[in-house]
């Protein structure tokens, strides 16, 4: 167990930073000038951040993430000082929590201040099949916005992209194919289309993350709304949601079959004598 009084200033200044960190922030404390930070305290940056046993009650961590507030100021420190590091080790902390979602949505600020440099690392763990699917996922996302945002990195972002979904067919689930399909589409990758309409032809995408095909043809702007019917436009549903759907209505049947064996199986009640019934009545005569 370690504790606040094993980091000495400045790196110890940045634990106790008021400013809240918000994955939309336009633009970063300045965290070299303010604080004083250097390459020299690279060291400790990394180690604060790593630390898995700092216990300090002082420490204002209440929120929804799996890692405190500070931990993303020191993430931003880092990555001012020195890029490539503070891509690697935004990557590691993405290995480290694969399910926080304030980490993942740090991807565009991450984008937004480095730029092409991020192209290689990103490209290096999307096709490492081995890498949890969201954390691929995330990176994917990265190069579609590094794609979008700086106009001469899109060829290599789209390459980048369309190489690892010619693997669709052996890629586990459809959420990496979607994701993927989607980000194509996003940067107009018209070059890819053939590569689309095999993973739409082939079923190996779900149609509620990505459009249609014939929605795809229209955002890539090799059709137009009027050439397909409402119908066409519309996303089917995929195969496994298909199968849920069948899974239910014939469990529904089941228990309706039991409800009517129920019923059927309750004796009927004899019919009431007396007056109204029939053989109350006198014969006339």
């Amino acid at each position: 167990m370690s504790t606040i009084a094993s980091y000495q200033d400045p790196v110890a200044k940045l634990i106790y930073i008021e400013e809240q960190t918000s994955w939309n922030d336009k633009q970063w404390l300045d965290y070299i000038n303010r604080f004083g930070l250097s390459t020299a305290d690279l060291p400790e940056l990394i180690r604060l951040i790593s630390d898995d046993e700092l216990v300090d009650d002082d420490v204002d961590d209440d929120n929804d993430s799996e890692i405190a507030f500070y931990e993303i100021h020191v993430l931003r420190a880092v990555f001012q000082i020195d890029i490539e590091t503070g891509i690697n080790l935004y990557i590691d902390q993405l290995k480290k929590f694969p399910n926080d979602d304030y980490l993942h949505e740090e991807i565009h600020g991450i984008v937004r201040h480095a730029g092409a440099i991020v192209i290689a690392p990103f490209t290096q763990v999307l096709t490492d099949n081995t890498q949890d699917e969201r954390l691929r996922v995330t990176l994917a996302n990265g190069l579609e916005e590094i794609g979008k945002t700086h106009p001469e990195c899109r060829e290599a972002c789209v390459n980048s992209l369309t190489t690892q979904l010619q693997n669709y067919h052996v890629q586990d689930g459809d959420y990496l194919n979607s994701t993927l399909v989607s980000n194509l589409i996003q940067l107009k990758a018209v070059e890819a289309v053939d590569l689309i309409e095999q993973v739409f032809t082939n079923r190996e995408l779900d149609e509620w993350c990505t459009g249609s095909w014939a929605a795809a043809q229209v955002s890539l702007g090799l059709k137009q709304e009027s050439d397909f019917s409402p119908e066409e436009l519309k996303p089917k549903p995929s195969e496994k949601i298909l199968a849920i759907r069948e899974m239910i209505n014939n469990l529904e049947k089941l228990i309706a079959l039991e409800e009517q064996k129920k019923r059927s199986s309750i004796p009927k009640k004899p019919a009431a004598k007396g007056f109204g019934s029939s053989k109350s009545k006198k014969k006339k005569r």
